[in-house]
């Protein structure tokens, strides 16, 4: 079944205190892609891109903490989200997309930790539009103990439930007059020791030193240095570690080579963790990247329970003929896209003109992502044998390379289909597109179809899961890419060194990096386009899981052609016997 990591918390055991808790969190959480193109463009080059979804797609994949550091600009002083110098997205922005994830998950918590530097004016500003946007009584003040204004180490899940406050802010400077502001360093202590400086191994031996060194309880005695001078109390605090490997920013080392190359190093650490460890809040880059959800999943799975944190139950199964769609972590959908054709017009006369934007077939019908589903996200799933109604389940078997395996289908859009000189025929698949990386693009004919038209679904939490699909499961996508070679170099040559300057978070230096991967399976990631970067695409490109994306598959309202299908059987079986009895 697997974990739901979008409603963990509502599982925790309430009488847990939040500091004997364990909280996946994103470190420099505002600095991803952001549709403006001008501003992307900018902040990959520098090398400012520390995550690889918004706030939505990191509170789906399981964080609850975010790093959010703040600074006004423009005339009018607007307040945007940075990463040194570089901007990203609105202050109010981002928290209207904590604030819509909250309504539809009302039993999580969310930690935000608001960095700025300036005065109380501005310190007031920020206010004023957290209690905009977020609402004043859902503001929690828990945290604060009232008598010494640092953190309240009796603070359980059970208290913020009873509140009825799910949003625990800290402040970068003193409070402008809230209640329910507290400055970050009396709640919490950021373990942190130049590590843009170290290596992955200095990283988790000053980590591992810092957190043995962690008092829980809080100690009114003061301490003195070898110098004589007072030392920070930070006893009775929680704790963030940051384990991240990225340079503040670099146009030279790029975050997403610095993050994959730490990969074993952080991965083996964390799993000697186990419940009881000293660890805290765990501060991560590009959270939503595959790789990382192992690591998401050990650090939830450490707190107690009150009942499992599973997914729920799905009820509603898929069928091969039934009609999907497709829905990314951050709530976008797979959407076709046509960019066919133009129009010339020579005086009277008009006349069909292939798109300026592209030049042949395998790049006028493409996929995208989109923030509200159509038509275009509509997609029908068949068979190697086209016809049959039946069940469709996870592959669950990475060695099935074969057409006909267990759970292999074709994908055939519905909904739009170009017209004119380029019109194409019924049940045209979607295909990768090896000239330009893996991109998906539909254009071939069901005749034509090959490995390279011809997908299987894995679960994320079980690649050896073998059962039934249904309405709102999870999953990726692999493609039969050179399946039958079995030969993950050259599946690799052909397509992730063309693809991996696409990806929202790679340099050029990831490609050395991702060979250290065994698996020869190439799954979907999401990408940009090749003419046009603003524009997101779907890729054949990830080597084995390590940068594959996880879709929901629905069901449209509906559709699924086994509903008529299934009640003629029923008739004509009714019928048969019938017959039968009367003979």
């Amino acid at each position: 079944m697997g974990l739901d990591p979008e409603n963990w918390m509502s599982h925790l055991q309430a009488d847990i205190r939040v500091i004997d808790s364990y909280i996946p969190g994103s470190h420099d959480a505002s600095a991803y892609l952001i549709g403006n193109r001008d501003a992307d463009l900018r902040n990959e080059a520098v090398g400012a891109i520390t995550q690889c979804g918004s706030y939505t797609a990191q509170l789906n994949a399981g964080s609850r903490y975010f790093d959010m550091r703040c600074v006004p600009h423009g005339d009018d002083g607007t307040i945007y989200m940075k990463r040194a110098d570089y901007l990203f997205q609105s202050l109010e922005d981002v928290l209207k997309q904590i604030y819509k994830f909250h309504l539809s998950h009302p039993e999580e918590f969310f930690f935000l930790d608001f960095d700025f530097d300036g005065d109380l004016v501005l310190s007031s500003k920020i206010a004023d539009i957290v209690e905009s946007i977020l609402a004043v009584p859902k503001l929690a003040y828990g945290h604060v103990e009232t008598t010494c204004g640092g953190y309240n180490t009796a603070l359980t899940w059970q208290t913020l439930r009873d509140k009825k406050a799910p949003f625990i802010c800290v402040w970068s400077l003193g409070g402008s007059g809230r209640y329910w502001q507290a400055k970050n360093s009396a709640i919490y202590i950021d373990l942190y020791d130049s590590f843009d400086q170290k290596t992955p191994e200095q990283i988790i031996q000053s980590l591992d030193s810092m957190l043995a060194a962690w008092v829980k309880e809080y100690d009114p005695t003061v301490h003195f240095g070898p110098d004589g001078k007072p030392l920070d109390n930070n006893t009775g605090k929680l704790v963030a570690s940051q384990l991240v490997n990225t340079p503040k920013w670099s146009p030279i080392t790029n975050p997403g080579n610095r993050d994959l190359v730490a990969l074993d190093t952080f991965h083996n650490w964390l799993f000697t963790k186990t419940p009881g460890s000293n660890l805290g809040i765990v501060k991560l880059d590009f959270i939503n990247v595959g790789y990382k959800r192992e690591l998401i999943e050990h650090i939830i799975m450490m707190n107690k329970f009150a009942t499992p944190p599973n997914l729920p139950p799905l009820t509603e199964p898929i069928y091969y003929q039934d009609k999907i769609r497709l829905r990314t972590q951050d709530n976008h959908y797979v959407c076709q896209t046509w960019e066919g054709e133009s129009t010339i017009t020579v005086g009277p006369i008009h006349i069909p003109a292939p798109s300026p934007f592209v030049s042949d077939m395998k790049r006028q019908c493409r996929l995208t992502l989109v923030d509200t589903p159509t038509e275009a996200c509509n997609f029908i799933l068949r068979d190697y044998d086209f016809s049959p109604v039946k069940p469709l389940p996870y592959s669950g078997n990475l060695a099935a390379d074969t057409q006909d395996a267990h759970g292999n289908f074709r994908m055939i859009p519905v909904g739009v289909q170009p017209t004119g000189i380029q019109a194409l025929p019924e049940n045209t698949t979607i295909s990768a597109n090896l000239d330009l990386g893996g991109l998906l693009y539909w254009g071939v004919s069901w005749d034509g179809a090959n490995n390279q038209e011809t997908f299987a679904f894995f679960d994320p939490n079980n690649m050896s899961n073998d059962g039934q699909l249904f309405n709102g499961s999870r999953v990726l996508v692999r493609a039969m890419l050179n399946a039958t070679d079995n030969n993950f170099l050259k599946a690799f040559d052909a397509f992730a060194e063309g693809t991996v300057r696409l990806l929202p978070f790679a340099g050029d230096g990831l490609a050395d990096a991702l060979r250290k991967d065994p698996s020869h399976q190439i799954f979907w990631t999401i990408g940009k386009d090749p003419n046009r970067e603003e524009v997101p695409r779907l890729f054949a490109a990830s080597p084995g899981t390590l940068l594959a994306d996880e879709f929901v598959i629905e069901l449209v309202p509906g559709a699924g052609p086994r509903r008529t299908t299934d009640l003629l059987g029923t008739i004509e079986n009714i019928v048969k016997a019938l017959t039968n009895s009367g003979s």
